[in-house]
């Protein structure tokens, strides 16, 4: 079910991601007026003529705040989710004990694991 739902997240969250690209590069520039709103036909401007263009900058302006809250609630969903997918599953049994095994059923370690190197305090045979 969480896989499915994260599917379908995600293909929204895909189209989200163009649309917001979209509606940031039709909006004029701050500085020189025109920005890359010119690209595309004019899209900008013929919002600007719809509209007016104080108000179509606000419209878009308004758009792009609401679809980039999606975009962050979306992005904390999908990796709650995924961490939630992904979670390891962990059964105990009722009667087992809980806690570190008996020392004497615990198997040493050597010193030396096969690194060529002599462990600590060991003196290397003279020749």
């Amino acid at each position: 079910m969480i896989t499915f739902l994260m599917v379908v997240l995600g293909f929204i969250f895909a189209a989200l991601c163009a649309f917001l690209v979209l509606l940031v590069l039709i909006q004029p520039g701050k500085s020189s007026g025109g920005g890359m709103g010119g690209l595309g036909g004019g899209a900008a401007s013929a919002i600007g003529e719809t509209l007016g263009a104080s108000q179509g900058e606000k419209s878009l302006a308004r758009w792009t705040s609401i679809g980039m809250a999606v975009f962050f609630g979306l992005c904390v969903l999908l990796t709650v989710l995924g961490n939630m997918q992904h979670r390891p599953k962990i059964q105990l049994d009722e009667g087992a004990p809980v806690g570190p095994p008996p020392a004497a059923q615990m198997q040493s370690v050597p010193a030396d694991l096969g690194s060529g190197m002599p462990a600590p305090g060991t003196a290397e045979p003279q020749e």
